[in-house]
């Protein structure tokens, strides 16, 4: 996502946000919010397990969830430091 107040990429801290607040180790499927916790992981603001991919006997592959260990130090600062938005 590009901040139009700001000229750069952001990422969406509303799921962050909701880890946050959330009974941690947390299970995360397959979709939208699994992209987003990979984008956690990478900017250090999560910890994170993400096992690899399993194929069936059928030869399709399959992603099993997602694990969110823990809130990073930086993660609970950039849930304080953006609480009131994105900028």
């Amino acid at each position: 996502m590009h901040c139009p107040d700001c000229s750069e990429d952001i990422v969406d801290l509303s799921f962050l946000r909701t880890l946050a607040g959330s009974k941690l180790p947390r299970s995360v499927p397959i979709g939208p919010a699994f992209h987003l916790v990979l984008a956690y992981q990478a900017a250090g603001y999560v910890e994170l397990s993400v096992p690899p991919q399993v194929r069936t006997r059928s030869g399709h592959a399959m992603q099993p969830d997602a694990v969110v260990l823990a809130m990073t130090p930086e993660g609970l600062a950039a849930v304080a430091a953006f609480a009131g938005g994105a900028c």
